[in-house]
């Protein structure tokens, strides 16, 4: 059965890929590739990027769900902690105020602070802290001409009156 006439050949494709992959390990510039090749720049970019997310996104897909689980598993753990009662142990032995034991505020303070981390971790993992162009518009009304005039006449008293404290602390 023939191929479409606007799709070559698969394994043409494959070659045509492998060639511009080994021109580029050799150093080559994708607009040299593109010359040698008899395509165009942005040509030799689709295919390198379609190489890559055909090759790599399996496997950064598997990494990215083993990393959930561990984080997934880190705030379980931090969770366990958190609804512990463990005590204070101080030179092996149980710390207790009245026979009953202290309960260790230290380590759970220490199970939040993991559990925080464990949260950033997750959160740049999924991308939900990726940053978000905001626009602002300052609609602040000019300065009255009068205002400005009378800040430049109060700086200008304001420089006089500390020139003549100074004159008068240095005349004493």
């Amino acid at each position: 059965m023939p191929v479409p006439q606007g799709n070559p050949n698969p394994a043409k494709k494959a070659e045509q890929h492998a060639r511009a992959w080994q021109l580029k390990l050799d150093g080559k510039t994708d607009r040299e590739i593109a010359k040698i090749m008899g395509v165009s720049h942005t040509t030799v970019q689709n295919w390198r990027d379609a190489d890559i997310k055909k090759f790599l996104a399996p496997a950064a897909a598997q990494y990215r769900q083993i990393q959930l689980e561990q984080i997934e598993g880190v705030i379980a753990d931090c969770r366990e902690v958190l609804r512990s009662d463990a005590p204070v142990v101080s030179m092996g032995k149980v710390a207790l105020v009245d026979g009953v034991p202290v309960i260790d505020q230290e380590l759970k303070l220490k199970a939040y602070d993991r559990m925080l981390k464990a949260y950033e971790r997750l959160a740049k993992l999924l991308g939900l802290d990726a940053p978000t162009k905001a626009e602002y518009e300052d609609k602040t009304p000019p300065r009255p001409a009068e205002l400005d005039a009378l800040i430049c006449q109060t700086r200008e008293q304001v420089q006089q009156r500390e020139a003549e404290m100074t004159g008068e602390s240095q005349s004493s």
